[in-house]
């Protein structure tokens, strides 16, 4: 009996060695926590700075130009949820960005158009415009691919 008590005592002093040995390394791993640093107080708003919330979010829309003028565009988008074709005017001011044209007056009856724009006062208004134009090729494609599909 007295053997076996010796072989407990020897593997748990071996054990706890072992143990011991080992726990400082593991200490030692473990990095303190820091604290994060509190960002930089902003500027506060000037009255000029606050945008208005009907202007905030900016939506986007495509679609075939139908109507064009100085001030404005007019785009047939198909609107997913109810099936139908709808045309939809943009207002467009000197402001816009345009995108594959120099000017308004370059955008054409038929181009596919993608329009970035702000709503307000229950109208639409341009920010940017993108314009696709197609080659003559691309657009005597689309006309044969347009014919097969009403036959």
């Amino acid at each position: 009996m007295r053997i076996a008590t010796i072989q407990q005592f020897l593997t748990v002093s071996v054990a706890l060695g072992v143990g011991l040995s080992v726990l400082p390394a593991v200490l030692l791993a473990v990095e303190e926590p820091t604290t994060p640093t509190p960002p930089e107080p902003s500027a506060p708003f000037e009255a000029d700075d606050v945008i208005p919330p009907e202007e905030v979010a900016a939506d986007y829309a495509y679609g075939t130009v139908v109507d064009v003028s100085a001030d404005r565009l007019v785009v047939s988008e198909y609107d997913e949820i109810l099936g139908i074709a709808a045309n939809v005017t943009y207002t467009v001011d000197s402001q816009v960005a345009l995108y594959d044209v120099q000017s308004l007056a370059e955008i054409a009856v038929g181009d596919e158009v993608d329009i970035d724009y702000v709503v307000k006062d229950g109208a639409r208004y341009a920010t940017a415009i993108a314009v696709a134009k197609l080659s003559e090729d691309e657009v005597e494609e689309e006309v044969e691919v347009e014919v097969e599909a009403d036959e």
